[in-house]
């Protein structure tokens, strides 16, 4: 009997279960009968390589199923090369790489080479020979078959230089460049290596409808190549520049032919200090722009950038942050861009790790000109000034600041019970490990009680002067009884060391015991607002999670590990190059 339901209408439901990071419930629906399975594989074979966090035999299934539908031209080749294909029958069940739409190169070299290593049986230097050869053929079998990419994903790392070379041989192949008129979103995170400029200026001249971009700017010869790319678009939205010298100015210059469009704009490791005039104007023209990052950017001293902080009117978003430079922190500047944005600013985000002590201008600054915020994430914070952002923001969803130096916090947590913003989810505070904020039980059920229904979220991420211990350290902030109210108000509660192992012992409520490995950020576009690539300063810190039935959490220690993690590329094989697709 068939499914009542209209294909279209299951399609949409199977979109909402599918996420590029975790394939489980697609593929389980995949199973239930024939239209499942007809409606789920186009969509899970639309992005297979997304994710690195799965099995290695995941990753092998994929490689294998791909070879299987190669070309009998290609199989020959590998066979010659001493590959063993028995695992690879000829012919699939479907045309899984016709489905295919987002790439990504490191996750398919990588794929790869777990493959040739689980399948072929002849060791590591077998497996590093032959990664180059495998990655041509299945990255033409790709663009063979696919019916249109819509995403690439290239980052720098270890021997990927000889495949960003068969990338621009391969890609731009008279017969194969119509499968880049799709594109929609281009990531690019090369900041190593040859010269892409001559890979750009070709893309710009067949990818002419990319919406997402994200590019590294290494080389004079560079910038002027993603400057053409940018100005080729018919329709940019998002835009993401990173360059550790003045070769982006061009880039920035084009950004005039993108003002109509450009919604959010991302800029780091830039220096002004050498800004030109049209590069400054080109800025200023986004005046549509809803979401602004400068992360790691310096030059506001040298340079008056105050008119570039009155041109967003319209902003939404704002993220400053702030690693490794010694700059002040441009507190005229970022109050200028308040000013301007005023009720539609919904979200300030603010990561300066020099901890820099937020003046109460900026506080009245935000108390005045932003009562509609959402997301708050602010550094150190004196006891009023948290109180007064309670007092005044009355839609705050997310709360994010440093208390290390507030001392009187079990008072604070009382007067801020008594002013919880009705909107309120999610509250991050960041103590010392040494000396953690003291709040009674009593204190905490005020807050839990007065915040209910709409909190959900509490988490704490305890820092120390002295980051290295002799022997294991304990998490003493909380005790069961304040762990019972937890539970009792249905909160969820994250409170770990903030330290940077490989490896820690947070304390999780509610679930049940397992190992989270870290989360590596990629360029996905941020939360509900829809505007921007997802910050790398959320936290995903790699986990061993506890169950609060069975755990006495006061007793845990907090472990601190260290774990670490190593092709000769053969020949081109230029005949078959021109026997599959014909002359470049």
């Amino acid at each position: 009997m068939s499914f009542p339901l209209p294909i279209e209408l299951l399609r949409e439901i199977f979109i909402n279960l599918h996420s590029e990071e975790d394939h489980a419930d697609l593929f389980c629906v995949a199973f239930v009968n024939r239209e499942w399975c007809k409606t789920a594989i186009p969509l899970l074979w639309e992005s297979p390589f997304y994710s690195m966090t799965k099995e290695t035999i995941w990753r092998c299934l994929n490689i294998r199923t791909y070879i299987s539908g190669i070309k009998e031209e290609s199989r020959k080749i590998l066979i010659e090369n001493g590959m063993d294909l028995r695992s690879s029958p000829v012919g699939t069940a479907f045309d899984y790489t016709s489905y295919l739409q987002k790439i990504d190169l490191w996750n398919i070299k990588t794929a790869i080479r777990h493959y040739l290593i689980e399948t072929q049986k002849r060791g590591l230097d077998f497996a590093l020979s032959k990664t180059r050869l495998l990655f041509q053929i299945l990255y033409m079998h790709f663009l063979d078959r696919s019916r249109g990419i819509k995403k690439i994903v290239i980052k720098n790392a270890q021997n990927m230089i000889c495949l960003m070379d068969d990338l621009i041989t391969l890609s731009f192949l008279k017969q194969s460049s119509n499968k880049f008129s799709g594109l929609k979103e281009f990531h690019s995170d090369l900041y190593a290596g040859n010269d892409f400029s001559n890979f750009y200026k070709l893309m710009s001249g067949c990818s002419k409808n990319i919406v997402r971009m994200n590019i590294h700017v290494k080389t004079i010869q560079e910038g002027d190549a993603l400057a053409t790319l940018v100005k080729s678009q018919n329709k940019l939205k998002h835009l993401k520049i990173t360059s550790q010298s003045d070769c982006y100015i061009p880039v920035l210059q084009a950004i005039e032919y993108q003002k109509s469009s450009i919604l959010c704009l991302r800029l780091k490791d830039l220096n002004f200090q050498n800004i030109t005039k049209r590069a400054l104007e080109g800025l200023i023209s986004c005046n549509l722009l809803r979401s602004l990052s400068l992360l790691n950017c310096t030059g506001f001293k040298i340079v008056n950038l105050q008119p570039l902080s009155f041109a967003f009117p319209n902003l939404q978003k704002f993220e400053y942050g702030c690693d490794y430079n010694q700059e002040k922190f441009p507190e005229e500047f970022i109050i200028g861009i308040i000013q301007t944005s005023g009720h539609k600013m919904k979200k300030l985000i603010f990561n300066d790790l020099k901890n820099n002590k937020h003046s109460p201008d900026l506080i009245h600054a935000i108390k005045f000109y932003c009562p509609k915020i959402q997301k708050l994430k602010l550094q150190r914070i004196a006891f009023y000034q948290a109180l007064t952002l309670f007092q005044n923001c009355i839609h705050l969803k997310q709360i994010h600041f440093d208390g290390r130096e507030i001392f009187d916090t079990d008072s604070l947590l009382y007067k801020l019970s008594q002013n919880v913003p009705p909107s309120l989810e999610i509250m991050e505070i960041i103590m010392l490990f040494h000396k953690p904020w003291k709040i009674s039980p009593d204190t905490l059920e005020k807050f839990l009680k007065n915040s209910s229904p709409s909190f959900k979220l509490l988490k704490i991420y305890h820092d120390s002067t002295s980051p290295i211990f002799i022997g294991p350290k304990k998490i003493t902030t909380f005790n069961e009884q304040h762990f019972n109210l937890i539970k009792k108000y249905g909160v969820k509660l994250y409170m770990s060391s903030s330290f940077d192992p490989e490896y820690i012992n947070p304390i999780i409520i509610p679930e049940e015991p397992k190992t989270i490995r870290r989360k590596y950020q990629s360029a996905i576009i941020d939360d509900d607002l829809d505007l921007d690539f997802i910050s790398t300063t959320e936290f995903h810190s790699p986990s061993i999670i506890f169950n609060i039935h069975t755990t006495n959490y006061t007793n845990h220690n907090v472990h601190i590990h260290n774990t670490s993690n190593s092709s000769q590329p053969i020949r081109r094989v230029s005949s078959f190059f021109s026997s599959f697709f014909g002359s470049y």
